[in-house]
């Protein structure tokens, strides 16, 4: 453990191995512990990737509640410090003595538990003696862990108790306002992760028929300061500057959705910021994103430290319009450009006491946007759904009203019964995100079932649900096929797919509009009846060859037989041939018999 807190370059000789076979047995008790800090930290957050872990366990010299706080400081998601007391503290915890074979995971992590709550206590004991344990501490020791384990509220000692260890560990070596060992990869991951909140928080001060504007055009940069502002903004603009031929009022929004506008805001950013600052590399312009929260007013100024200018704004914007497939990029960059956010105020007001939107609020900004003159290009043909690619269409959207009577009924049953238990009446605006595919015999529990699936679908800190202990155990213990590393390239896998068509496209489909989506699904249909025309084919010539062979092999069976026939007609003649020159000695050798008598 001395090499490995001392040395990075023992890191790439000596990764953890999470319970590999055949090496748990010739495990030192370090290695083992080694592996148990890292398992904590994988499990405690998503998307940390194993070397990640390990340079953070570095830092902090194997302090793990340093760590996590090293972790938390700069990889900020809303501002949490470590819970100790939290249930996914207790679950990194059992993961943690899973992964490092301790004998009793559960007992381990609840008098891990038992003794941060007594912080105190324990301090006193441990300093007692000096260096090592007296007697009478451990005595003291072994009563304090004979107690039972009461939900209390967190201390904020121990944590305060690590700050005060990070910065000793850390002074002079790193900045905490950085990712400071985050790869470009962890660094999307991270960023879109923020967006995703950014997203799902706004669905909840607009109403219902402004969520097609805001998935079609919901882009998190534009003319406010901040990229909340901005979605809210450019979304009620597009509904105003291209309302919609018919109205979608959905109550069940899919995550993949909100992931795909997530990921072209980001597409458009990084172009913006590109075109701005051609000499800034990509990992630069993602640090800069995720400090600032992806406010592009505050990357730019950073930015503007190191690199000149390069090019207009509103050629930024339009290169940001393009990248993020904005249905009008001109109309967007124009709009971006030339927008003064004088209604910031009402929308400040609302995101401060976290309600919606009022009518009269929307009516206000949508009245300011219709003043507004916008330029369209040149309107393409529409085209039309082949019968096929219709009949896919309408599928989805009768599964997808399926899905979400079903799902509506079960939220609202779910809030009639809390408020009668609590009195307190919640209105549904809106469902983020759904997960069919989570087992039945899941067990409760981070849902490692909807991470397995790339799903954005976020979890509450406490309670129980499936997916959240049993499963990640398993991983620490090497049962699961897929491990951290599998989730990390999961979640990696459902962001390279947003730009394909999924089920999700169909539920808001106009026929007049969407002529690029049903372009889309014309080639799918087409390529699909081209690939089963191409399967037939194949599947006749092989029966063909199938038929051919059986005839040629027929034709040598009856030549095989015909000359075993030849063979056996011959061998007959000969057999007869040998018969009558036998008889022909017989009869020579009986007349010279009859020559001699005669003669006697």
């Amino acid at each position: 453990m001395l090499e490995i807190t001392t040395d990075a370059s023992s890191i790439s000789i000596l990764p953890p191995r999470l319970n590999e076979r055949g090496v748990s047995n010739r495990r030192t008790v370090a290695q083992r512990s080694l592996e148990g800090l890292v398992t904590f930290l994988i499990c405690y957050f998503r998307n940390l990737p194993i070397t990640e872990a390990l340079q953070f366990l570095l830092t902090a010299k194997a302090d793990l509640l340093a760590a996590v706080q090293l972790i938390e400081l700069t990889r900020p998601m809303g501002g949490r410090l470590c819970a100790i007391s939290s249930q996914t503290t207790e679950i990194a915890l059992r993961c943690a003595a899973v992964s490092a074979s301790h004998p009793e995971p559960a007992v381990l992590a609840s008098k891990s538990l038992l003794l941060a709550s007594h912080f105190e206590q324990l301090s006193q004991i441990l300093t007692i003696g000096g260096g090592c344990l007296s007697p009478d501490a451990i005595n003291r020791l072994r009563k304090l862990l004979d107690e039972p384990l009461e939900q209390r509220a967190d201390s904020p000692k121990p944590v305060r108790h690590a700050l005060i260890r990070l910065n000793g560990y850390i002074r002079g070596t790193c900045k905490l306002n950085k990712c400071p060992f985050a790869s470009t990869e962890t660094l999307r991951t991270l960023i879109l992760e923020k967006m995703h909140l950014f997203f799902e928080g706004r669905l909840g001060l607009l109403r219902r028929r402004h969520h097609h504007g805001l998935l079609k055009a919901g882009l998190c940069f534009g003319p406010a300061d901040n990229p909340v502002s901005n979605i809210i903004l450019n979304t009620i603009w597009y509904d105003t500057a291209f309302p919609q031929r018919q109205e979608f009022k959905v109550d069940v929004i899919c995550t993949n959705s909100i992931v795909r506008i997530g990921c072209r805001s980001l597409s458009g950013l990084l172009a913006f910021l590109h075109s701005l600052f051609p000499a800034l590399t990509e990992h630069e312009a993602m640090l800069h994103l995720f400090c600032s929260n992806a406010n592009l007013h505050e990357v730019v100024f950073g930015a503007m430290q190191d690199h000149g200018i390069s090019g207009s704004y509103e050629d930024a914007y339009r290169a940001a319009a393009e990248a993020a497939f904005h249905p009008h990029p001109e109309a967007q960059a124009e709009f971006a450009v030339s927008t003064s956010p004088t209604l910031l105020p009402t929308l400040e007001s609302s995101e401060e006491v976290g309600r919606a939107l009022t009518s009269n609020e929307l009516e206000l900004i949508s009245r300011y946007f219709s003043k507004k003159s916008v330029k369209v290009g040149s309107v393409s043909s529409v085209t039309e759904l082949v019968p096929s690619a219709d009949k896919i269409v309408k599928q989805n959207q009768e599964r997808f009203n399926e899905n979400q009577y079903f799902i509506r009924r079960k939220v609202k049953a779910a809030l009639q019964r809390y408020a009668t238990e609590k009195g307190t009446q919640y209105e549904l605006h809106v469902v983020c995100g759904t997960n069919f595919e989570v087992p039945e015999n899941g067990k409760h529990g981070r849902c490692f079932h909807c991470e397995y699936k790339g799903n954005k679908i976020v979890h509450p800190a406490f309670g129980t649900y499936r997916g959240r202990e049993t499963d990640f155990e398993e991983l620490a213990s090497g049962e699961r096929r897929a491990g951290n590393e599998g989730l990390i390239l999961f979640d990696k896998l459902m962001i390279d797919c947003v730009g394909v068509l999924c089920e999700d496209d169909s539920v808001y489909f106009d026929p007049i509009v969407d002529s690029e989506f049903a372009q889309g699904m014309n080639d799918i249909v087409k390529e699909e009846e081209e690939a089963r025309e191409e399967f037939f084919r194949q599947d006749i010539a092989v029966e063909d060859a199938e038929d051919t062979n059986t005839e040629e092999e027929q034709t040598c069976e009856d030549d095989y037989y015909l000359s075993e026939d030849e063979e056996g007609h011959e061998d007959h003649n000969s057999e007869a041939l040998d018969v009558d020159c036998a008889k022909a000695r017989e009869e020579e050798a009986h007349d010279e018999l009859c020559t001699e008598a005669l003669a006697l």
